[in-house]
């Protein structure tokens, strides 16, 4: 029997998990039938005069949708990859920031700062920036990254925010065809640019904000460009959407999203790595969780995959783009795998399913997608899980998968219905 094996190669660094990092993963509950005005309070500053009512509750249900204000005014350290490129760490609470990236030469670039008072230090090439200009231009650049790069992951949460006008636009079709709710804002004296003018699309079947238009003026007719919110996902007690479709031809996804529970002050004070797990949870620490065993497969990157035959001679090789992200309380890694340039007719495209074997070292393929399940040659620990069908549940946290479950080629096919 000619047994391929499949392996890849990744061609971006990976994170690996750091203790002392508790993070929240768990969904809250979101009751229907809170009162949605008293339950989310427009900000000081909001413009209540010249927004709508129909607008503003609008605005309040997509908050609730979210996981509702409470559970938004309690998060309180996030912590994302902006188009993984700028690394942000963000105390809610507190103002504090930490802003990480490597420039176009090379360079890496650490900025610790507080958006309110404007003061912190820096590091550049690892060394810390003792010119006073230099350190003050990077702290007023590091607001401007933090202003922009914030509203581009937390924006439905800002729909009520100080300086806002929200009005309601009308129905509209989504690019996907989906009919929506488009909500307009605009500003006064908030922000780097307060003569934009966005529309968000509220999709009527989901509630959440699921498309976006930029108006680089008010008075502009078409917008300067419109992007997607996507893959809305549990983090703590609240909904963030990390993918933003594709943009000037180019998949646009921010990468690193997380919500912390409690983080060390010396994430905001020390040049130290800053390096998040995104599994972990109060109590566990890095060695604790079978899930650590993949983190170099966390995350969105790019590489090669590469089959081999039983020579180990190679029998195919392709570019691939890789998404993937733990579930089920980080017993597993759900991955997403397609292939950057099309092959034969079209675009190879796959999903599955990782988690650790019983011996605690090795990786298994739980599940893969139907365009695997048809190569009847791949069998694990002697038998081969084939599904037929997986569905999670509304939080995210619940798979149930209809398979085909058979011990050796030449053994009968059982039906199983399994519940992770």
């Amino acid at each position: 029997m000619n047994r391929h094996l499949i392996s890849i190669v990744a061609g971006l660094s990976f994170a690996m998990p750091l203790n002392g990092y508790a993070q929240t993963s768990q969904p809250t509950s979101r009751p229907d039938s809170q009162p949605m005005a008293s339950a989310n309070p427009a900000a000081e500053g909001f413009d209540h005069e010249g927004s709508d009512e129909k607008a503003i509750a609008i605005a309040d249900s997509v908050m609730e949708k979210m996981g509702g204000r409470q559970a938004w005014d309690d998060t309180r350290f996030i912590s994302w990859k902006f188009f993984d490129f700028r690394m942000h760490v963000w105390d809610k609470h507190t103002g504090d920031v930490r802003i990480e990236f490597t420039n176009r030469e090379g360079v890496h670039h650490l900025v610790l700062s507080n958006i309110h008072s404007g003061e912190g230090k820096a590091f550049v090439g690892g060394e810390p920036v003792t010119d006073e200009e230099e350190l003050e231009n990077l702290m007023t650049n590091a607001k401007s990254w933090w202003i922009n790069d914030s509203y581009w992951l937390v924006v439905p949460y800002k729909l009520k925010d100080s300086g806002v006008t929200l009005t309601y636009v009308g129905e509209a079709d989504m690019e996907d065809g989906r009919a929506s709710d488009v909500l307009q804002l605009v500003f006064k004296g908030v922000g780097n640019t307060p003569e934009n003018k966005y529309h968000v699309f509220v999709a009527k079947d989901s509630g959440l904000v699921e498309q976006w238009s930029f108006f680089r003026t008010v008075a502009d007719e078409e917008p300067a460009f419109k992007s997607a919110w996507h893959n809305w996902q549990p983090h703590g007690a609240i909904l963030l959407s990390d993918d933003r479709g594709v943009m000037r031809g180019n998949p646009t996804k921010h990468t690193g999203v997380a919500v912390f529970e409690s983080l060390p002050r010396s994430v905001f004070e020390s040049a130290d790595p800053f390096i998040p797990s995104d599994h972990q949870t109060a109590g566990e620490t890095s060695m604790n969780s079978p899930l650590d065993k993949l983190a170099p497969l966390l995350g969105d990157w790019t590489g090669t995959l590469t089959s081999h035959g039983e020579d180990e001679s190679v029998v195919g090789s392709f570019a691939i783009r890789w998404h993937s992200a733990p579930v089920f309380e980080g017993r597993h890694l759900r991955f997403e795998i397609s292939s950057i340039e099309p092959l034969g007719n079209g675009y190879y495209e796959f999903e599955g399913l990782f988690t650790i074997a019983p011996d605690g070292e090795t990786l298994e393929t739980v599940w893969m997608n139907p365009l695997i399940r048809r190569q009847t040659d791949r069998f694990l620990n002697s038998q081969v899980l084939f599904c037929e069908k997986g569905t999670w549940d509304s939080s995210g946290t619940i798979l149930r998968l209809m398979s085909d479950h058979q011990y050796g080629p030449d053994q009968p096919v059982i039906r199983i219905e399994s519940v992770f």
